[in-house]
């Protein structure tokens, strides 16, 4: 039965996006200059006029909200909180180098399309 609080952490993750950035033209717009989407359009020379920025955005929130996931469900099989932290730390980190290498390919390749 835990896995179906996982999967409520991950939809309401993505919600808070939903809520707080899809909603409103405006913002969405300034989410182009994140940290997220720098590091995507310079590592991956992403060319943002061939991509849907929406689209884009939604799968950036999607990753991220992986990432929370996943980084819960592993600090959550330890007992100490020293260890959680060093834990949580270190998955966040694998999982963002992880998660947007592949992430950047993707959108690399949707964008020759």
């Amino acid at each position: 039965m835990w896995g179906i609080e996982y999967i409520l952490i991950f939809l309401f993750v993505y919600f808070l996006y939903y809520v707080f950035i899809f909603r409103k033209e405006e913002k969405l717009k300034n989410y182009q200059n994140s940290t997220e989407m720098k590091h995507l359009i310079n590592r991956y020379r992403l060319n943002m006029k061939k991509l849907n920025l929406k689209k884009t955005v939604q799968k950036i929130a999607l990753v991220n909200a992986l990432i929370i996931t996943l980084t819960l469900m592993v600090v959550d099989q330890f007992q100490e909180i020293w260890l959680k932290i060093l834990v949580g730390f270190a998955t966040v980190l694998v999982l963002q180098l992880l998660t947007y290498h592949l992430l950047g390919k993707y959108l690399k390749r949707g964008e020759k399309k």
